[in-house]
């Protein structure tokens, strides 16, 4: 960096940005998300724009016009601790608050899994409380839908788009009712020995127990989106 910016007479920004972005330091990270990150902030750093009186870094970092290096010591630090504010990294104030609900999510979703399956007074063990919520969830579960009918009834034509969403929706409502019945089988199967206990099955039967709607369900829009407990 010394020799960039001694050895020509215009300092090469560019130069500069990718030696530290993409070759020195960039070099040796990997996620492609990080690397957006590093140079989203380098543009921050090295510009012409840091010579003018008035730049801030990030708008909220001013350069002081000091004479010593123990006033520049002096003035950081007295500057404000609190390194981790969206803005610092290029990101709107909402993502603090993004970040808050997530980590209160996931710090909520280990203290479920610490709380003991068995209800309280009835010595209900966890495999008898699976199997009888499996039991209320499948005979709760509505037929498939008939599709030939639906289509025979509301055909698909070019004049009434309507008929070609209650076709697609008819599709993936019926791909859901068998997801959930087929994951709701497979773990009443592994509850009485046919079948063996994986990840997946584990995971769902948690979240069973925990009245969420599992992820697997949520997920590749198998289903709509909903923040909604199980219901349970």
């Amino acid at each position: 960096m010394k020799s960039f910016l001694i050895n020509y007479g215009n300092i090469p920004w560019d130069a500069l940005k990718y030696m530290i972005a993409e070759a020195n330091y960039g070099g040796r990270v990997t996620e492609t998300f990080d690397k957006r990150l590093i140079k989203s902030i380098i543009e921050d750093f090295f510009t012409p724009d840091i010579r003018e009186s008035n730049y801030k870094f990030r708008n909220l970092y001013e350069i002081p016009e000091l004479s010593t290096v123990e006033d520049y010591k002096t003035y950081l630090i007295k500057l404000d601790t609190n390194l981790e504010v969206p803005e610092l990294f290029g990101i709107h104030k909402n993502g603090d608050i993004t970040s808050a609900k997530l980590n209160t999510k996931q710090f909520l979703e280990s203290v479920l899994q610490t709380i003991p399956r068995s209800q309280s007074g009835t010595n209900e063990s966890e495999d008898l409380e699976i199997e009888r919520l499996i039991n209320t969830l499948i005979g709760d579960l509505p037929d498939l839908f008939d599709l030939e009918e639906v289509m025979s009834l509301k055909p698909i034509t070019r004049d009434n788009s309507l008929n070609t969403v209650l076709t697609q929706d008819t599709l993936r409502y019926n791909r859901l009712i068998s997801i959930i019945k087929k994951t709701l089988t497979k773990i009443r199967n592994v509850i009485h020995g046919y079948e063996i206990m994986d990840y997946d099955v584990e995971q769902l039967i948690n979240e069973l127990l925990n009245n969420q709607v599992p992820k697997s369900w949520l997920s590749n829009n198998i289903s709509y989106p909903t923040m909604k407990s199980l219901g349970f």
